[in-house]
């Protein structure tokens, strides 16, 4: 019966310092960063456009998409989701606009 306790003694006190060591070397800044594509905003914006100006917004925003998946973004088409909310959404950038594309997208 000894043997068992000190057993159960042992794997209770490498499990704790297993979850300690951990928590010290994981990341506090590991938060998935999430960004919303929303077509959507190019069509209800477009009406009225010529084709070449709605693909040009459509190219923007293509653009500002891959701008925050290179920084690390996770960049999702808004048509896949049920709801989300809407300080998720990628601003339009209209004609070349040189702000930054991660205004709308924060982390989760």
């Amino acid at each position: 019966m000894k043997p068992v306790i000190v057993n159960v003694i042992v794997s209770i006190a490498c499990s704790l310092g297993t979850i300690a060591a951990y928590s010290l070397i994981k990341d506090e800044t590991s938060a998935t960063q999430l960004a919303v594509l929303n077509y959507d905003v190019v069509n209800l914006q477009g009406a009225g456009r010529s084709n070449s100006e709605l693909e040009e917004s459509y190219t923007n925003l293509r653009e500002s998409a891959n701008k925050l998946t290179a920084a690390g973004y996770v960049v999702v088409d808004s048509r896949s989701l049920v709801s989300y909310p809407p300080e998720l959404e990628i601003p339009l950038i209209e004609h070349g606009d040189a702000t930054d594309g991660a205004e709308g997208a924060v982390s989760e």
